[in-house]
Parts: C-alpha cells; sequence; structure tokens
C-alpha cells in the first residue's frame, strides 16, 4: 500500500512539473504532498502559472474551490477558485498547453 501510495504522488509530481510554469516548485511540497501549501504558493502568480496551478489541483481534486479553501483565485469570475479549460489554453503558451494536451490524452487522477 505504501508503495502504490508513493507511486501515485510521484506520477502526479510528474505531471505538476510537466507544466513549465510549475517545475520552479520545491520537492519539499511534496513530501508529504500539501495542496493547500502549493496552492497558496500561487496567490499571487501570473495568471498561466494559476491556471496551471488550478488544473493540477483539480486533478487532484476536482470538487474543491481552491479560492475558499486556500484563497487561490484566477480573478473575480465564479469559476476563480475551480480550473477553466477554454481561459487556460487560450492563455497558456504552447508548452503549457502541451502539459496539458498529454494528460487530456490519457486522463488519470491519484
Amino acid at each position: 500500500m505504501i508503495d502504490d501510495e508513493y507511486r501515485r504522488l510521484e506520477r502526479f509530481e510528474q505531471l505538476v512539473r510537466s507544466f513549465p510554469t510549475l517545475r520552479h516548485v520545491s520537492a519539499e511540497v511534496f513530501r508529504p504532498w500539501d495542496a493547500v501549501r502549493f496552492a497558496q504558493l500561487f496567490r499571487s502568480a501570473s495568471g498561466g502559472e494559476k491556471d496551471a496551478a488550478l488544473f493540477v489541483l483539480s486533478v487532484w481534486n476536482p470538487t474543491t474551490d481552491w479560492r475558499k479553501l486556500a484563497k487561490l483565485a484566477r480573478d473575480r469570475s465564479p469559476t476563480g477558485g475551480f480550473f477553466d479549460v477554454h481561459r487556460a489554453l487560450g492563455n497558456w503558451d504552447f508548452e503549457n498547453c502541451a502539459a496539458f494536451l498529454a494528460w487530456a490524452r490519457d486522463p488519470w487522477w491519484p
């Protein structure tokens, strides 16, 4: 069971790091994984970084409103604390879009 949990978190960290805007996140955030701490890292980040953070957080837990839990919001829109694929694809550069599309071709959830 511990090996399964480790592999699951390792795969999730690989997803996070597949986004160029998220690669700078310290490994300590993943050991142990702390979704709230991760979200809080992006409170004052750029729009593209927030969109990437909201995406990976939505893979981790799609029902959490990160605006309420960690004060992470993309903007004041009704979806501000949730991932919005249309907004993100219009905002990301090619490499961040590619990271999302790689996951979307073969989606999985931890």
